[in-house]
């Protein structure tokens, strides 16, 4: 039996969103206070030509003054295992501490994850207010990454792919 609710029932809009398993992905800016990066799980790719992406920050985010202040920003997508710096650019500690411990480098002006699974350099193309987000289109200028297992969040948890089943 299907479980319904007043779309009011913002408490069973997160449950339900948190059944959809979604990539970890930090975004990275530069602006004049320093370095920034907030987590997010929602990107995706929008166009093959040109290459652009898209994320979602919060409003209230310093990564994203950071990132209107620049016009450019990085997606790092993380690999499993990779919980820890999830969790510490998730946080509201200041920008340039986040990063103390995380290998990293500034590509094109803005710093990229040493030991993202992918990443992607972007120029801001679009911003668009949208509750208490902002969506964000990036113009891909550079692109690079390896091999590896993506870092999930699924059911407000960090997770991995499950292993192959050899059998199949």
């Amino acid at each position: 039996m299907r479980s319904t609710a007043p779309v009011e029932h913002g408490s069973r809009f997160r449950d339900v969103c948190a059944a959809l398993p979604a990539a970890v992905c930090v975004v990275t800016g530069t602006g004049s206070q320093g370095l920034y990066g907030a987590t997010v799980s929602s990107m995706c790719s929008v166009s093959l030509d040109p290459l652009i992406v898209l994320v979602c920050l919060d409003n209230r985010s310093s990564t994203l003054a950071a990132v209107r202040e620049s016009g450019s920003f990085a997606v790092n997508a993380l690999h499993a295992g990779q919980d820890e710096i999830a969790s510490r650019f998730a946080s509201r500690v200041d920008g340039t501490t986040k990063y103390h411990g995380v290998p990293h480098r500034i590509q094109d002006g803005v710093p990229v994850l040493d030991d993202a699974l992918g990443w992607f350099v972007c120029e801001v193309a679009e911003a668009h207010l949208s509750g208490d987000h902002t969506i964000l289109t990036g113009l891909v200028r550079e692109v690079g990454g390896g091999d590896g297992e993506p870092l999930l969040w699924h059911r407000r948890t960090f997770r991995g792919l499950a292993p192959e089943d050899p059998s199949s």
